[in-house]
């Protein structure tokens, strides 16, 4: 799942589910003069990526007045804030106002949108890079996953959704004008990305959490590589965060129980700049060409895929590497741990 904020118009229309009028009371001796806030959720908004709301500011003649990004607003008009950052005063305070992006996840996402879509934040299914913020799922060794990595975004389970809902939740219920914990301090309550990591899977080695914030070196990580698959579905899975990460990949049309070593070969070489069925000419050192190891797919063809493999290896001169790799190259930001010489031992067995 992903999400950010969307933009809903404020008014009276018939499409807004839940239009609503806050009022942001003046201190003290200033409380009965009022400025009024308006604000509702359109409904066909919710998977409207690139929207953003719009909060209407009206001053309802203020005693000493209502100013907007530096600039007064006249009594009893009103003013729609629809960018990123404003800054309003009301009478004498000053209030900073900040939308930010941020991450929650029939219909799969029904009940969690209907949860988030009051704090304008939207749910969808696909990975979108420059959009996405957080990736939420119960794994963190998948697709999605490692494209949060390379964007440097968030990848977190549904307890960070709990946490975040709870944050903006008010604290009294029994009163009309409680604050929620985000609002009585946005940066002290903001649920920590961190602390809501998916356990691990599939992965060679166990990282601590910094390993996993964001990083934006990682949107180069694949430059210069280029990814060779036998098998279709790792293909597809693959593909979106070695292109996210400025790799390239290709997928060599296995034919079970057919295809030879020499085909093989011969195409890497071919995607390599080289000609031929020796070794690779690099020694497998530093930028190049990786071959990911592929299975049979049926039990018939396991032993075959293994034996195949081992033998495009030694003919290669290079370690095949398994899809579950890619994880710790991308935390740590080194993809040369997945390009290496062959060691025969290792693709013995």
């Amino acid at each position: 799942m992903a999400s950010t904020w969307q933009a809903i118009p404020a008014g009276q229309d018939q499409r807004y589910q839940s239009v609503e009028e806050r009022r942001l009371d003046e201190p003290l001796e200033e409380r009965v003069p009022q400025a009024r806030y308006l604000g509702g959720f359109h409904r066909e908004a919710r998977q409207w990526i690139h929207t953003r709301s719009e909060i209407t500011i009206k001053d309802e003649n203020t005693k000493l007045g209502t100013e907007i990004d530096g600039m007064k607003v006249e009594a009893g008009t009103e003013k729609i804030l629809n960018g990123s950052e404003h800054t309003f005063r009301l009478g004498r305070i000053e209030h900073y106002f900040r939308s930010k992006e941020t991450k929650g996840g029939r219909d799969p996402l029904a009940d969690i949108r209907k949860q988030l879509e009051q704090l304008d934040i939207k749910t969808i299914l696909p990975y979108l890079p420059g959009t996405t913020t957080h990736v939420v799922q119960n794994k963190r060794n998948t697709a999605k996953g490692l494209q949060a990595l390379i964007n440097a975004k968030y990848v977190v389970t549904n307890s960070f959704t709990d946490a975040l809902i709870e944050a903006t939740t008010p604290t009294n219920l029994n009163e009309d004008e409680s604050m929620s914990l985000l609002e009585e301090d946005y940066d002290k309550h903001w649920p920590n990305a961190l602390n809501f990591l998916p356990a691990k899977s599939k992965e060679p080695n166990e990282r601590p959490a910094e390993f996993f914030a964001p990083n934006p070196a990682r949107q180069a990580i694949f430059d210069g590589y280029s990814f060779i698959f036998c098998d279709q579905v790792q293909f597809e899975t693959l593909l979106p965060p070695i292109t996210n990460g400025g790799g390239k990949a290709f997928k060599f049309p296995l034919q079970l129980g057919r295809t030879t070593t020499g085909e093989i070969v011969r195409f890497v070489k071919e995607h390599a700049g080289e000609k031929g069925l020796g070794e690779l000419e690099d020694d497998s050192t530093g930028k190049g060409v990786v071959v990911v190891r592929f299975r049979g797919g049926s039990d018939q063809h396991q032993q075959w895929a293994l034996d195949l493999g081992n033998q495009v290896a030694l003919a290669l001169g290079q370690r095949l590497i398994e899809q579950s790799e890619f994880m710790d190259a991308i935390l740590t930001n080194d993809a040369k741990i997945l390009r290496k010489p062959l060691q025969v031992e290792d693709e013995q067995g």
